[in-house]
């Protein structure tokens, strides 16, 4: 449990998890913010607009003459319409019109959430209009706009959960994917710092990059290839399989290259190598080669041959490359005076060598 809970993976999670549940916060808080000022907007004006219709209603019907006689049909067509109660009262603020009158419920007269404006005709305040839009008898009340923001906020929360448990099991997965061949590398490693020297090294992704790093000086590293055709390259402690993970290592004493199955080409530069002592190189089945690298100093390098199938490549000061199963090794001294020194096995009675395409020259 305890492996799990400080386990890579898991935290890539959590701070992902962390990450998105902040932006998603963020957003969702503006938004909804942005939401409900839209929404008081916009009630606002839908009341300013209403309350201007309703008082240019009222004005039109009143007259010098006949004053507010007329005006309690229009109050009561008006209030159908608009959903509020609306009551008129003259300069000396005595009611003259109401558009719910006829239901019997007494106007909330001295109420400080009735807002009271004067009518104004020709220049002249003439009356008071009040509009109240609750407790209306005998009107289905309106939903409020604030509605459509909590409508929004709610989709919001449920769109963020959504997403981020979406967003959650994308990273558990691509994590998962991507630190797998990390976890088989750590665990080939640990195998072979207990002395199991049987252990491969996977090399599988294509953009993984591994290090590893010897637990002591006599640790070994086995890279595997594959059972099909493979390129394998080992120099400046980084080996690689195809175009597969690169593997960085160090403080491993003992490297091991197997090629299994197919036409294997390695390619070792022991020149380049910092604290290995001896490279194996094993081709297994198929028609393998190997190419070993001098540097562009001078060289001293030997070949010793211990079979028909396997053989030593040395260089002074560098590791040394241990052959087994491979059947054409290529030595490329590189620049400087190089010398090779061929030391044939006990007992052989006929060594050929038959030189190449071309001589170094130094």
């Amino acid at each position: 449990m305890r492996k799990v809970l400080y386990s890579l993976q898991l935290r890539l999670i959590i701070g992902f998890a962390a990450i998105l549940a902040l932006a998603l916060g963020s957003v969702s808080y503006y938004v909804g913010q942005a939401a409900e000022r839209e929404a008081e907007s916009m009630q606002t004006m839908r009341n300013e607009i209403r309350r201007a219709r309703i008082e240019r209603l009222v004005s039109r019907n009143y007259s010098v003459e006949f004053q507010w006689e007329k005006i309690q049909p229009a109050l009561e067509q008006a209030g159908r319409v608009s959903g509020r109660r609306i009551v008129v009262s003259n300069q000396h603020g005595d009611i003259v019109g109401d558009s719910h009158k006829g239901f019997g419920v007494p106007w909330r007269r001295h109420d400080k959430t009735i807002k009271s404006s004067p009518i104004v005709v020709g220049n002249e305040a003439v009356g008071y209009i009040a509009l109240n839009s609750k407790n209306v008898p005998g009107v289905v009340p309106e939903p409020p706009i604030s509605r459509l923001a909590s409508a929004v906020n709610r989709y919001l929360l449920w769109a963020g959960l959504a997403s981020g448990a979406v967003g959650v099991l994308m990273v558990s997965l691509v994590s998962r994917r991507l630190l797998s061949p990390m976890q088989a590398l750590g665990y080939a490693a640990r195998r072979l710092g207990g002395g199991d020297l049987t252990q491969r090294v996977p090399a599988t992704g294509p953009t993984e990059l591994v290090d590893l790093t010897g637990a002591s000086a006599t640790d070994n590293l086995n890279l595997g290839g594959t059972l099909d055709n493979d390129t394998i390259t080992l120099e400046f402690n980084l080996a690689s399989v195809n175009d597969r993970a690169l593997v960085t290592f160090s403080s491993f004493d003992d490297v091991s290259l197997l090629g299994f199955d197919g036409d294997d080409t390695f390619t070792v530069d022991p020149t380049s190598l910092t604290n290995v002592t001896t490279v194996a190189v094993s081709g297994g089945v198929g028609q393998d080669s190997l190419h070993v690298l001098g540097s562009s100093l001078v060289d001293a390098i030997g070949f010793a041959p211990t079979s028909s199938t396997a053989a030593a490549v040395t260089i002074t000061g560098a590791a040394t490359t241990n052959i087994t199963g491979t059947e054409l090794l290529l030595i490329d001294g590189a620049e400087g005076n190089d010398t090779l020194t061929v030391t044939t096995p006990a007992g052989a009675t006929t060594t050929s060598l038959t030189s190449g395409a071309t001589i170094d020259s130094g």
